[in-house]
């Protein structure tokens, strides 16, 4: 709450609409300058015609000292909000790790063991044993400054009162078990995952584009 990472990228139509000209210009001029922008291109090109271009077009910006971003900072609390469906859709989460942390992937590990995919522990114990939810599957979400370690269940209004303990308990009970089975397992999942996305459309046309890469600038 009440921080840069909690707030819509686009920001709320209230706030938007009642921003000036000015507004928007003095934010471009005091964030956008050469330092912090990186020219890109792809094809058939020259690279020191390119270079020659980049320096007549972009050579006036101005250097400007990045702003220091706002850290973020982990709250815990809860938030609920009333509408009528017929699920109760529930997250629980904890603070995690950022992208660049040595346990970001021990991290994506623990993810998969608890919640990713039909073997993972919350989908057999919760789901399949007990049958308290529609769906269930834990995530991770890194970045920069912070992280978070979620659990989303999908599941009726009458099971939330059991769902609850019973998922904390899984967690808990994650202390006192021999993973080192469930840990391969995981890290199998994660390995197939990475090399079955890599067999999508949009992925082999981003490949496509770093071949014919000749040059990135930076201004």
């Amino acid at each position: 709450p009440n921080q840069g990472l909690g707030r819509p990228v686009l920001g709320t139509g209230d706030i938007v609409s009642k921003m000036s000209r000015e507004t928007v210009i003095k934010f471009i001029n005091d964030n956008y300058g050469g330092e912090q922008m990186i020219f890109s291109a792809a094809g058939n090109i020259c690279h020191n015609k390119l270079v020659d271009l980049v320096n007549n077009k972009f050579s006036s910006f101005s250097k400007k000292q990045i702003p220091e971003l706002e850290l973020a900072n982990y709250v815990g609390g809860d938030w609920r909000q009333d509408k009528k469906l017929e699920q109760v859709h529930l997250v629980i989460g904890f603070p995690g790790v950022t992208f660049y942390d040595p346990d970001f992937y021990a991290q994506q590990v623990l993810s998969m063991l608890l919640g990713g995919g039909m073997s993972s522990r919350l989908f057999q114990e919760v789901r399949e044993k007990r049958g308290l939810v529609y769906s269930i599957y834990s995530f991770t979400s890194a970045y920069r400054d912070s992280g978070i370690l979620g659990i989303y269940a999908g599941t009726g209004e009458k099971q939330i009162k059991e769902l609850v303990p019973v998922v904390c308990d899984e967690l808990l009970a994650i202390k006192e078990s021999d993973l080192e089975l469930e840990i391969e397992r995981s890290k199998v999942q994660l390995r197939s995952g990475l090399m079955m996305s890599r067999e999508t459309v949009s992925y082999t046309h981003l490949r496509a584009h770093e071949t014919s890469l000749h040059l990135v600038c930076r201004l």
